[in-house]
């Protein structure tokens, strides 16, 4: 910022320069050499009277070649400017697939047949540039059709990435899910359908980065995890005479196979339409511009004929002309000769040089620097405008650097929230095994050994079933946690004071504690089940801490708040102290010290749901007089997100 505001500060500098040297301006030598040479040129044309008639039949001809070769130039000229047009909408249809982009290249291909057929029809059958116009009809009309086969090529791929693939993605993962419910508890099957499942999200994430950056390698890479997938589907051993897990098996692998084949599909649209983009249709927008550069050459070797044929006429008209005419001519040629080299000459660089310096370019040398008349300062005020083009680009190199270097960033920050939540997934998954065999041991310990062992022993059998069983319900928390997001849930019409009344119908509420309700909003449209169980979290939370019995008492409200609804939930429990008020809403944290069951993580899902949906959660609490849970979730929502429902848990 700091940066910007100098070189802004440079520029006003600048402009300011460009007003002293036009205010500065003294009289002008320039002027002085106009009005000489508008003299002398009265004078020949006096002189020129006598001889202009000899030869102006010839200069009219002349000059009619050279109006039509003018006019077939400057008609190139827009055809082959048309042709970039046309480049460049062919660019940004095939980027972004606007049908804008696309209607506007097909207009243009219009224009520029008929901009052709109109030059054709000023040219002879026999001269070269009708062949030449030809070759760019056709090339042009051959465009039209690339253009239109590579459209057809991305309105496939758009169709497959927006539609097809969509539904197979979830057809995977509904088959998926359906076999793992089959296989049970078969720890060996389930291992194998993990290692598949991870084969499938790795080939679908490498699908996807192929659609943002195309390369051969990740296509390979896709195709050897799908590959993967489907072998560790194959290799997982069935139940005999088990008709279910057959089924599922076979849909799965049915699945994987549809999925495979939509994203070749897909990759080979995304192939197909690149190659006509890139490698067809460039090719003939260069051969076009390679036939207008040689059109624009014969006519500029034709418009140089007609001068020299001029000239010749002109010097003829002057040798007949008498002695007088002869020296008038000769003294405008001179004269003409003087002011091209001072005046026009310079103007004509100059007038590039501020082209150029328009388009943004930076130039090193300016021509006419060193002059002390009108075009010197005219060339002072360009080189002030290069060194602005210079400084505007090396802030937009900056501003490139640093868009890159966020970017990065980001990509960095998405992989590794990924890479936490798959293992959290993995790790809860593979650890739930072991601890059912510790479980089951100790069950088998205490059948067999039932009268055998003494009291102490039976106590810490129980002690350790006890503590298998909260080891399990962590790892399902843990699970639960690293799914918030992530589960498919359907938006739904929902009446809000049902939804509260039927939660707190779920409670148990044989200590006495009374629990009200307050509810100023009728119906959202939301997500149902994530939003019912985080209101089972708090409020089961805020009868589970209240230390009142028969005169605890628990409030729910509900009410509008812009385009959210805010729910409180007030007790007048054991209250929190403010140290806690944020560790609470930790993995495994816990701020009260009653002997009162719990993992430490029902807080910490209830946060992460709330915020997956857009909503915040707060705790207003002081320890020994209560609290009170706010959180706010969205009134409407639109689309469809993927969610978990959250377990209750302390």
């Amino acid at each position: 910022m700091h940066d910007a505001m100098e070189r802004n500060t440079d520029n006003t500098v600048d402009f300011h320069e460009i007003n002293i040297m036009i205010q500065t301006s003294k009289g002008s030598s320039l002027k002085r050499r106009l009005h000489i040479g508008t003299g002398l040129l009265v004078a020949i044309c006096l002189l020129s009277n006598v001889i202009g008639w000899i030869g102006q039949e010839v200069l009219l001809s002349n000059f009619r070649s050279m109006e039509s070769a003018d006019q077939i130039a400057t008609s190139v000229l827009q055809i082959n400017q048309g042709a970039l047009q046309l480049k460049a909408r062919s660019e940004n249809y095939a980027q972004t697939g606007a049908e804008s982009q696309f209607t506007a290249a097909e207009e243009l291909q219009s224009n520029l047949i008929h901009e052709i057929d109109v030059v054709r029809g000023t040219v002879d059958t026999d001269d070269p540039l009708h062949g030449m116009l030809d070759q760019m009809h056709d090339l042009i009309a051959a465009f039209g059709d690339q253009l239109e086969l590579a459209s057809a090529e991305r309105n496939v791929r758009t169709d497959l990435l927006q539609n097809k693939l969509l539904a197979q993605e979830a057809e995977v993962d509904a088959s998926l899910a359906a076999f793992e419910d089959a296989l049970g508890d078969n720890d060996e099957a389930s291992r194998a359908l993990l290692m598949a499942v991870s084969g499938y999200a790795t080939a679908r994430q490498r699908m996807l980065r192929y659609f943002i950056q195309p390369s051969s390698e990740l296509y390979e890479q896709m195709l050897d995890n799908l590959t993967q997938a489907r072998g560790e589907i194959r290799r997982i051993e069935l139940a005999e005479n088990n008709d279910s897990q057959r089924t599922a098996k076979q849909r799965v692998q049915s699945a994987l196979k549809d999925f495979q084949s939509l994203g070749v599909r897909a990759i080979q649209a995304t192939r197909g339409y690149m190659f006509y983009v890139n490698v067809v249709m460039a090719g003939q927008i260069s051969e076009f511009v390679h036939y207008s550069n040689e059109i624009k050459s014969l006519v500029d070797r034709r418009r140089e004929s007609n001068r020299v044929d001029r000239q010749w006429a002109v010097t003829q008209g002057r040798m007949l002309a008498i002695a007088s005419a002869v020296l008038a001519v000769l003294i405008a040629a001179v004269l003409a000769f003087r002011l091209t080299k001072v005046i026009f000459g310079p103007i004509s660089s100059l007038t590039k040089t501020f082209l150029r310096l328009a388009e943004g370019e930076t130039i090193d040398s300016i021509p006419a620097v060193d002059r002390n008349d009108e075009i010197g300062r005219m060339a002072r005020a360009a080189e002030v405008f290069s060194r602005k083009n210079q400084q505007t680009e090396e802030l937009l190199e900056r501003s490139q650097t640093l868009s890159d270097e966020l970017s990065q960033k980001a990509t960095m920050l998405e992989e590794s929230n990924q890479e936490l939540d798959n293992f959290a997934y993995v790790a809860s998954h593979d650890l739930k095994s072991p601890l059912r065999g510790l479980r089951c041991l100790a069950e088998w310990v205490q059948e067999d050994c039932e009268g055998l062992l003494s009291d102490e022993s039976q106590k810490h059998l129980e002690q350790m079933q006890g503590r298998v069983n909260k080891m399990e319900s962590l790892l399902d928390d843990l699970l639960s946690y690293s799914r918030v997001g992530r589960t498919e849930q359907h938006v739904e019409k929902v009446n809000v004071e049902e939804l509260v009344r039927s939660v707190i119908d779920l409670m148990d509420l044989s200590s006495g504690i009374k629990v009200d309700m307050q509810c100023d909003v009728a119906e959202i449209e939301t997500y149902k089940t994530p939003l019912q169980q985080v209101l089972l979290n708090l409020i089961a939370n805020a009868i589970k801490y209240n230390d009142k019995g028969a005169d605890g008492r628990v409030l729910v409200t509900c009410s509008p708040n812009g385009g959210m609804v805010e729910f409180s939930i007030i007790d007048n429990g054991i209250g929190v102290a403010p140290r806690f008020h944020e560790r609470i809403f930790q993995m495994y944290q816990r701020a009260s010290s009653l002997a009162v069951e719990g993992s430490g993580m029902g807080l910490a899902i209830v946060k992460k749901q709330v915020e997956v949906v857009g909503g915040e959660i707060r705790l207003e609490s002081t320890e020994g007089q209560g609290s009170t849970f706010q959180f706010t979730w969205p009134s409407r929502v639109t689309t469809k997100a993927r969610s978990a429902s959250v377990p209750t848990s302390a």
